[in-house]
C-alpha cells in the first residue's frame, strides 16, 4: 500500500524503517530488470536510500521502478549501459531523466488564476445563513442543559445576532460590556494555567503579534470577550424567561 504516493507524503504517515525496507525492495526489482546478478552491498544501499529520501521525495516507489522501465525501452536520451554495476551515479542519472520526461509529458491542468471567484448565489447565501442559525440553536440547547457555552468564535455569533436584529446593544450597554470584559480578561491572565495551556497561549500571542492589526492586540481580545459576555447574557435571559430561541430566529426573518 502507498507505492503510488510520493515519498514525501509517506514520510508523514509511515515509519522510516518501513520506508527504507520498501526502498530495498524497489532496488531489488530494478536490479532484476537490469539483469544484474547481485544487488548493491549494504553500504551502497544505505547511500541510495539517503539520496532517495533527501533528493527524490517527489517520486513514488511506482515511479522509481517505472523510470527504469522507460529507460530500458528507450524513452530517455541517456546512455543506459550500467556496466554490470548499479550505483548512485546510475540511479540519479535515470531518475533525473525521468523527471524531465515527466515534466514534458504531464498534461498541464487549466488554471483559474485569472478567473474571479464566483460570488455565492442568493440561494447559497440563504442556505449558509440557515445552517449557521441551526447550529446556533443546537448551541443554545446545550447551554440550557449544561449552562456552558460551546461556541468558539464568539465575535462571529455576536455579529450575526446583531446583523439580524436578534439582539440590540446600545453605546452605554457596550461600555458596560467592555468594563466587564476588561475585568474578566485580567482574571483569565492571572488564573493558574497548566504547562500546555501556557504554551498554547504563548503561541497564540506570537502568531497574532506577527499580524498587522488596526487596533492594539490587547484591545481586540477585550472586545472579543465583551462579545462573548453579550452572547452568554443573551442566552441566560432567554433561559430565564423560558423563551423559544427558534421562534425568535424565525421572527427575525433569518429563515425566509
Amino acid at each position: 500500500m502507498g507505492n503510488n504516493l510520493p515519498i514525501r507524503k509517506l514520510l508523514k504517515t509511515t515509519q522510516r524503517d518501513d520506508i527504507q525496507r520498501r526502498i530495498g525492495t524497489t532496488i531489488a526489482i530494478i536490479v532484476a530488470d537490469l539483469g544484474l546478478k547481485t544487488i548493491p552491498d549494504q553500504l551502497a544501499q544505505k547511500r541510495m536510500i539517503h539520496y532517495l529520501l533527501n533528493y527524490y521525495q517527489d517520486l513514488s516507489f511506482e515511479e522509481i521502478i517505472k523510470a527504469f522501465e522507460l529507460a530500458l525501452v528507450g524513452k530517455f536520451a541517456v546512455n543506459i549501459e550500467h556496466y554490470d554495476s548499479f550505483d548512485i551515479k546510475y540511479l540519479t542519472k535515470i531518475l533525473n531523466a525521468y523527471r524531465e520526461y515527466k515534466k514534458l509529458n504531464t498534461p498541464k491542468l487549466p488554471t483559474a488564476r485569472n478567473e474571479a471567484p464566483k460570488p455565492p448565489t442568493e440561494a447559497e447565501k440563504r442556505q449558509i445563513r440557515i445552517s449557521f442559525f441551526q447550529n446556533l440553536e443546537k448551541s443554545y440547547k446545550t447551554f440550557v442543559k449544561t449552562g456552558k457555552l460551546d461556541i468558539i468564535i464568539h465575535w462571529l455569533v455576536y455579529n450575526k445576532l446583531l446583523e439580524n436584529n436578534i439582539i440590540h446593544v446600545s453605546e452605554n450597554e457596550w461600555s458596560v460590556l467592555m468594563d466587564k470584559a476588561t475585568k474578566l480578561h485580567k482574571l483569565r491572565l492571572n488564573s493558574p494555567k497548566t504547562a500546555s495551556q501556557k504554551t498554547e497561549f504563548t503561541t497564540i500571542l506570537q502568531n497574532f503579534e506577527k499580524l498587522k492589526f488596526k487596533y492594539p492586540f490587547e484591545l481586540s481580545r477585550i472586545q472579543n470577550i465583551a462579545k462573548e459576555i453579550a452572547v452568554v447574557e443573551f442566552f441566560q435571559e432567554l433561559k430565564r424567561n423560558n423563551s423559544n430561541f427558534h421562534s425568535i430566529v424565525v421572527k427575525s426573518g433569518v429563515y425566509e
